[in-house]
């Protein structure tokens, strides 16, 4: 019998290198395919925790003679930015000291956030000073004016619901990023203009009780809370 040899051809160094290249796009495309379903599902989840907290809010004001969140004459630091929580939580079937556990007061997407100092690589939701919160209750309006340095506040802080001239466009509670505004989602920035940037993407919920993914106006200087934003857009601090 003749034994025929056969030339055995192996890949060529640039197929071997399509090859990789093909496979590193394939990777490159499932990542970002695996992160964009996982920002979808945060904010899902964050804007089911917004409106269960707004039903407390207002299951709470039924309570207190339309009140959102706290009597007057009652202290005004408990209606400051986050510590709203220990009035509507018990409406969650929430009791007990605050804790980080309190999973409805926590946004998946709170894995950071800024302050004077800087930036801070630490859940919002598993601070103390938050009362354990990703969220805050449109009550800034509360502060006085020397500790805000601007006046009149914006806000519903010691007010009813029926004093609200457009429940469907004013904030009730929303992610503590959208007061700035800076974004949990969506967090890219414009570097000229530090950690805040404008028309940032947020939780917010409402006084009628619906939530959305809401652009936020910043206007270059302070805080979003500190005025309503210009008529386009479409939610407002102020009452009234």
């Amino acid at each position: 019998m003749r034994c025929k040899n056969r030339s055995r051809r192996g890949f060529s160094l640039i197929e071997l290198l399509v090859v990789i290249a093909i496979i590193v796009v394939l990777a490159m495309l499932l990542l970002t395919i695996t992160s964009k379903a996982k920002s979808m599902a945060n904010r899902t989840v964050c804007l089911n925790n917004l409106q269960n907290i707004n039903v407390a809010v207002r299951l709470y004001a039924q309570d207190h003679d339309g009140m959102l969140v706290i009597e007057p004459g009652k202290s005004v630091a408990q209606v400051d930015y986050h510590l709203f929580k220990e009035q509507v939580k018990g409406y969650l079937a929430l009791v007990g000291p605050p804790s980080p556990k309190e999973d409805v007061f926590a946004c998946p997407a709170d894995t950071f956030y800024y302050s004077a100092s800087g930036y801070h690589s630490t859940a919002l939701h598993a601070q103390s000073w938050t009362d354990y919160s990703s969220y805050a209750f449109n009550g800034m309006n509360s502060r006085k004016p020397d500790e805000t340095g601007d006046s009149p506040i914006p806000g519903l802080s010691s007010k009813r619901i029926a004093q609200v001239a457009e429940p469907s466009r004013t904030v009730l509670v929303c992610e503590f990023a959208a007061m700035t505004p800076f974004s949990w989602h969506d967090p890219g920035k414009q570097k000229e203009e530090g950690y805040r940037f404008r028309d940032s993407m947020n939780a917010v919920s409402f006084v009628d009780g619906h939530a959305s993914y809401t652009k936020m106006y910043w206007g270059g200087s302070t805080e979003a809370w500190r005025s309503d934003p210009p008529p386009e857009y479409g939610y407002r601090w102020s009452a009234n």
